[in-house]
């Protein structure tokens, strides 16, 4: 009974859908002002000039200065004393300045987030002009 009343056809007259024409679609592209990798490479480039050139010697000149008063001194008696050496690997340089491997990635990572922030400013078009049509 329960069956018969399910497959028992509607009494509504049909329903007439009408054609409509397919909604305009517009394409939207989403553009940066310049290449990415172009941004990102001369932030990077940047940032690493301004380290080697403009503050490292300040930088140099802050640690001589600091040098003299720098954290306690060891007479290289005990077994701890020899573990308290630094990385020769780390300070080691053959740059004349001598700008070391942790002052190139910390200019470099400072240079990539220099450049994705250009990137992200262009690109949101906070920097009139610049950005993409």
């Amino acid at each position: 009974m329960a069956s018969a009343l399910c497959n028992k056809m509607s009494l509504r007259a049909p329903v007439r859908v009408a054609a409509s024409r397919p909604a305009r679609t517009t394409r939207v592209v989403t553009r940066a002002g310049l290449e990415p990798y172009l941004q990102v490479c001369s932030g990077t480039a940047i940032m690493l000039a301004l380290g080697r050139f403009a503050f490292m010697p300040l930088h140099r000149r802050d640690l001589r200065n600091s040098a003299a008063a720098a954290g306690p001194k060891t007479t290289g008696d005990t077994y701890f004393d020899s573990l308290q050496q630094e990385a020769s690997f780390i300070t080691s340089t053959n740059d004349p300045a001598g700008f070391t491997l942790i002052d190139t990635m910390a200019w470099g990572a400072l240079g990539h987030a220099l450049g994705f922030a250009f990137l992200a400013a262009t690109s949101s078009g906070v920097i009139p002009g610049v950005a993409g049509p």
